[in-house]
């Protein structure tokens, strides 16, 4: 299960690439190590953009909607701004959710 997971992970960082993240974190079981066959996979992107909330998330989930059949997906879609507010406040979800997530990409300074 675990090899599966790690090809189909590298599968979705690179679809994921499409729309130019700054990062990319797994989060929830999978990154604490807890998961089992119910569990989806969490992901969170940190990518520009000046749609709304629901269109980023909608646009990436048509990009992966294969492997949210296949593994199940919960993605969450913030732009840098967005982050850092969402990040200084400590009882946000956020907050406890990258505390312990795995980065598992990040852009090349330009």
């Amino acid at each position: 299960m675990k090899e599966l997971l790690s090809k189909d992970l590298a599968e979705i960082i690179s679809i994921i690439k499409n729309i130019d993240p700054e990062r990319i974190y797994l989060f929830g079981s999978y990154a604490m190590g807890t998961f089992d066959k119910e569990s989806d996979l969490d992901i969170l992107v940190i990518a520009p953009s000046d749609k709304t909330p629901l269109e980023r998330r909608s646009m990436l989930r048509k990009m992966l909607i294969e492997y949210d059949r296949k593994i199940g997906l919960d993605l969450i879609v913030y732009t840098p701004e967005e982050f850092n507010t969402l990040i200084k406040e400590p009882s946000s979800f956020l907050s406890s959710a990258i505390e312990k997530a795995i980065k598992v990409y990040e852009r090349e300074p330009a």
